[in-house]
């Protein structure tokens, strides 16, 4: 399983991510996204790096779903292909600690500069 590369963006003004493109050796699209949403919320495919620095500086001065202040922002390396999701119970019961008990595949377009889910089925 590929993992993404990734940093974490704390500058308010969003310059960090210029550096932080440089250092991954990552090109565009990236992805910005904020740490504290659900779903697709504030989750950006940032095309460009004039995206990037916008998104990030957003979700940096952001309040997220949970009333909390947001203190970074994620940059992560672009990865294309399905998207699924993996629901799951986490337990000491359970074998591992971890049961899954459904995957999805997520059908997802772009709709202004983020991803929407149109639907998901279920994964046998």
């Amino acid at each position: 399983l590929r993992v993404a590369k990734y940093a974490r963006l704390t500058q308010g003004d969003g310059t960090d991510v210029i550096n932080a493109v440089k250092e991954l050796e990552l090109e565009y699209p990236v992805v910005v996204k904020t740490p504290r949403g659900m779903s697709t919320m504030d989750v950006f495919i940032c095309k460009d790096e004039k995206e990037a620095v916008q998104h990030s500086a957003e979700i940096v001065r952001s309040v997220g779903p949970d009333g909390r202040k947001t203190q970074y922002a994620l940059l992560e390396e672009f990865l294309g292909g399905e998207e699924f999701a993996l629901n799951l119970i986490a337990s000491p019961t359970t074998p591992r600690g971890v049961q899954v008990t459904d995957i999805w595949m997520y059908h997802k377009i772009e709709t202004n500069g983020t991803m929407v889910n149109t639907y998901q089925e279920l994964v046998d």
